[in-house]
């Protein structure tokens, strides 16, 4: 396990929100080991993993009120 490992999820308003998922949703390589492309809709909610503020996984889902179905996910630090 990664030290200093923070999950948290990473606001769609905030100003990162892009700039720590962007190489998420226009990377093919990363499409390729998922298996599906990762897109930024409206109604997903993110939470990232991330080691000494770096973004090294993430996971997506729908309704937060319910349990969770995951969309897509990856936890490789060599991927970003």
């Amino acid at each position: 396990m990664p030290k200093d490992l923070i999950i948290e999820y990473i606001r769609r308003d905030s100003n990162s929100f892009y700039q720590l998922l962007g190489p998420v949703f226009g990377s093919r390589s990363i499409a390729k080991e998922v298996g599906i492309h990762a897109y930024d809709d409206a109604d997903k909610q993110w939470i990232g993993g991330f080691e000494l503020g770096e973004l090294i996984g993430w996971l997506s889902h729908r309704n937060p009120l319910s349990p969770i179905v995951m969309y897509s996910s990856l936890i490789d630090v060599k991927a970003f």
